[in-house]
């Protein structure tokens, strides 16, 4: 084989395993594939044609990783959420919180034994590092009043890996974990955790604390603030800020910050339902017909765009 024809044959395969990537892509995060399917009943066998928003935000913009999906169907946690969204041509459905759809999927609730707090320490990803005082943040939890004991630190499986789990074993606290974010199993395991608690907190607004509330558990922020550290490869923020910096998070902060808390208002109620579609969100019907129609458009689409960006490539 000459150097021409290994080149080509190396181009193809190239193009090929990008061809299989783009095909096979879907939202795995915290099960949000799985969850779509089930409510739908879009057969397994097929990618689904559609992209989900994995996690709450209070942004008034769709996240920059989001955008380079490029999936025809974009489904958001919220009403605000499509509003944004639809400025982008796409064709958008408020799905809601996929783990909010899954519990309601299961008729999950808050167990007869539920005792004690469970608390969501502010969590890095892969790109992001979390960054707070956690000797300060032990010693604020256990000084909580004794009907929020004990206190179970629950631990974003990013945290488990950087070592973290020590910390707080060391500080004496029971640590659990609902395990590998793109693994089936998160959703059954995330809410085993969740429903065995009477209260929640953390020290930072994540999706946790709109689940909490959802579910029918009082939610409240304790502890300092984290700063977090973006390597530069997560696209949707700045290098180094707080959650709390951004000016649309600030009524998120403003109705959680009711420390300590054992009763859920009607406020928290009332924009936890408009932040995760608990109303108006698309039902199963409409969109299995969505996928079923759109998933041939798809195909072809995911077939184009890829061109474009050889050709692109090459041209410029």
């Amino acid at each position: 084989m000459n150097i021409l024809s290994s080149n080509i044959l190396k181009s193809a395969i190239f193009f090929l395993n990008k061809l299989i990537n783009y095909f096979t892509y879907e939202a795995k995060e915290y099960g949000a594939g799985q969850i779509i399917r089930e409510y739908s009943g879009f057969p397994n066998f097929l990618t689904l044609p559609c992209h989900c928003e994995h996690g709450w935000t209070a942004l008034d913009v769709p996240l920059k990783s989001d955008l380079l999906v490029n999936k025809l169907i974009m489904l958001v946690f919220s009403q605000r959420r499509k509003k944004i969204w639809k400025k982008h041509n796409k064709i958008v459905y408020v799905f809601g919180a996929p783990l909010v759809r899954y519990r309601k999927m299961h008729n999950l609730k808050i167990k007869e034994n539920a005792l004690g707090t469970i608390a969501f320490p502010a969590h890095s990803t892969e790109n992001v590092l979390s960054l707070y005082d956690a000797n300060l943040y032990c010693d604020i939890l256990k000084e909580l009043p004794s009907k929020y004991q004990p206190v179970t630190v629950c631990l974003h499986w990013h945290d488990i890996l950087q070592g973290y789990k020590g910390l707080f074993i060391d500080k004496g606290f029971n640590v659990v974990t609902a395990g590998d974010m793109y693994s089936s199993e998160f959703p059954k395991k995330f809410y085993d955790i969740l429903t065995s608690y009477k209260y929640s907190t953390s020290n930072v607004v994540g999706s946790y604390a709109f689940y909490s509330v959802e579910l029918g558990i009082p939610f409240f922020l304790i502890g300092p603030t984290a700063r977090m550290c973006n390597n530069g490869r997560d696209l949707n923020v700045p290098q180094n800020y707080s959650i709390c910096d951004f000016p649309s998070s600030q009524k998120a902060y403003k109705i959680f910050n009711k420390y300590p808390s054992d009763i859920i208002t009607q406020e928290q109620r009332d924009y936890v339902d408009s932040e995760i579609g608990g109303s108006g969100y698309v039902s199963h019907f409409i969109l299995l017909l969505t996928l079923v129609v759109i998933y041939p458009i798809d195909r072809l689409n995911c077939v184009l765009i890829l061109l474009y960006k050889k050709v692109k490539k090459y041209v410029y």
